[in-house]
């Protein structure tokens, strides 16, 4: 495959590239344009060896339509002005696509192999990016490959090598379609290469194509999990309140939005589990004490569990410390200790400059979106317990942006009998990020092999199954409540076990081996 592409017209096809990848995901969810957008950017890189910028402006154009929503919340409830909240945004974004260049960056540079290769090296570059996005400057967890796999055959090795699997294999079709397209020009501009190479390489791609979505067929029949045989379902309904952000830390609107969460819940009381959303109180857990020992009663009467997500403060020595945090009522009386077992839950991935302010002492006072109220949660410690929701059941808690987290959520859920997770989306308005969300909890659900029940403001609040495909859920900016059966699940997936070294291992390993056999054939050419 010669270097035949004019810089241009890479850099264009480039652009077109990422932005078509989003469309593979929620909400549009066309999957197929995630693995052509892949495609696109395998084929320029093979086409035009070292060089690399090809994957920033591809990383630009995914970040700029995939996550550029954050505009809603920095300029709506960040009050900050437009050109304000297009510079931050344009910042953010252009963050976001400099991590994503750098593994390519160091790809680019370092590798000089063979076209077909790339067949290894391009999928292991593609997931180890990703997981590089999932912790650098806290992380951003989002718009991954694997979740345009959830509605694909590919889906069923879910359980098994998590969405980072998924990922490999998406980018393993998208190399296979580039070198086809590659080898098919070769053919057409008359180079040499033999009538049998030519078929045994193109067999060898579509084999390479069609492999992991047939074994993945076959893995989706497995019951990795099981309904507990000693319990029956659990009636459960989630409370979708729609209160709008602008008015949730009005102090005038505390009382009513009380009122108003007790009025959606009264007609499902005796329901085994009830879920109310992140932050559903908009006042401070120890000032609400009274009215939460007042529902705990009731709750409690009922034989049912409330769980609702509510801001904490707990004395320590240097002042009081913050918690996003949830809490259960209708079992054990509201919590009088930060870390009381099965009662109360603490946020441990925060939001950077939603939840806590990097590099406070020179950004807070700047504008008015570096010094909102609500920057100042820390983070919960690890390895928290479990929530009870009764009949010695118990839940594994999610807030908001740790369902996006697939190793903690893995290492959460094993000992759990169901997944609960909670979030406000009222930040990111009608933009695509709220179908994003549940999009990947639809993920977490199905690596776990959980029912998992989501509970949001304003929604999309939904019930999901262990296969991942969602039961029942609400529409969006709408008051609405949703009850549905959901089941003790038993048992391990193999993902819950290993998680995602297997994957990031071999990707890490298999670009060593490479770089290794390089460098060994310019030592013997050399020689």
């Amino acid at each position: 495959m010669k270097k035949t592409l004019p810089p241009l017209k890479g850099l264009l096809g480039c652009a077109f590239a990422g932005t078509i990848y989003t469309f593979g995901l929620a909400p549009l969810a066309l999957w197929p344009l995630s693995i052509l957008g892949m495609a696109v950017l395998c084929f320029t890189l093979v086409k035009n060896p070292g060089e690399s910028i090809h994957a920033f402006i591809f990383g630009l154009c995914l970040f700029g339509t995939g996550a550029s929503w954050v505009f809603v919340s920095i300029h709506v409830y960040g009050y900050t002005s437009v050109p304000m909240a297009a510079l931050l945004t344009a910042c953010f974004v252009i963050g976001l696509a400099i991590v994503f260049w750098l593994p390519f960056y160091l790809y680019s540079r370092f590798l000089h192999i063979q076209p077909i290769q790339h067949l290894l090296a391009f999928p292991c570059c593609w997931v180890l990016g990703e997981w590089s996005r999932s912790w650098f400057l806290t992380g951003f967890p989002w718009l991954y490959a694997g979740y345009a796999g959830i509605d694909t055959w590919l889906a069923g090795w879910a359980p098994v090598f998590g969405v980072w699997g998924l990922s490999f294999f998406m980018s393993l079709s998208a190399t296979a379609l580039a070198l086809l397209v590659g080898y098919s020009g070769q053919r057409k501009n008359g180079d040499k290469i033999s009538t049998t190479v030519f078929f045994d390489r193109r067999s060898i791609l579509c084999l390479v194509i069609l492999a992991p979505y047939s074994t993945g067929v076959a893995l989706s029949r497995i019951e990795w999990t099981h309904a507990s045989t000693d319990s029956t379902a659990i009636k459960s309904t989630v409370i979708q309140a729609n209160i709008p952000q602008e008015k949730k830390w009005v102090p005038a609107y505390r009382e009513p939005i009380k009122t108003l969460y007790t009025q959606l819940t009264a007609p499902f009381w005796g329901d085994e589990l009830i879920i109310w959303p992140e932050a559903a109180i908009p006042q401070i857990y120890n000032e609400a004490l009274p009215w939460l020992t007042s529902m705990h009663h009731r709750a409690e009467t009922s034989k049912s569990v409330i769980l609702t997500g509510i801001p904490s403060a707990w004395p320590g020595s240097a002042g009081y410390i913050y918690h996003n945090s949830i809490v259960g009522l209708g079992i054990h009386a509201p919590a009088l200790d930060h870390q009381q077992q099965g009662a109360i839950y603490h946020k441990q991935r925060m939001v950077p400059f939603g939840e806590y302010l990097p590099l406070e002492t020179l950004l807070r006072g700047l504008i008015d979106f570096f010094s909102l109220p609500v920057a100042q949660f820390s983070s919960g410690p690890a390895n928290q317990s479990l929530l009870d929701i009764g009949n010695q059941l118990t839940a594994a808690p999610f807030i908001c942006y740790e369902i996006v987290y697939p190793d903690l959520v893995a290492n959460a859920t094993r000992n759990a009998d169901l997944m609960v997770t909670i979030s406000n989306d009222s930040w990111f308005g009608k933009s695509w990020g709220p179908l994003q969300h549940l999009q990947m909890a639809r993920m977490r659900a199905l690596e776990n092999g959980r029912y998992l029940i989501r509970g949001t403001n304003n929604g999309v609040s939904a019930f999901i199954d262990p296969k991942g495909n969602i039961l029942a859920k609400t529409d969006q900016f709408v008051e609405a409540t949703l009850t549905r059966n959901v089941y003790a699940m038993r048992g391990d997936t193999p993902y819950q076990n290993w998680k995602s070294w297997p994957v990031l291992l071999f990707s890490g390993l298999a670009l060593l081996g490479l770089l290794v056999k390089q460098n060994c054939f310019y030592s013997q050419q050399k020689a």
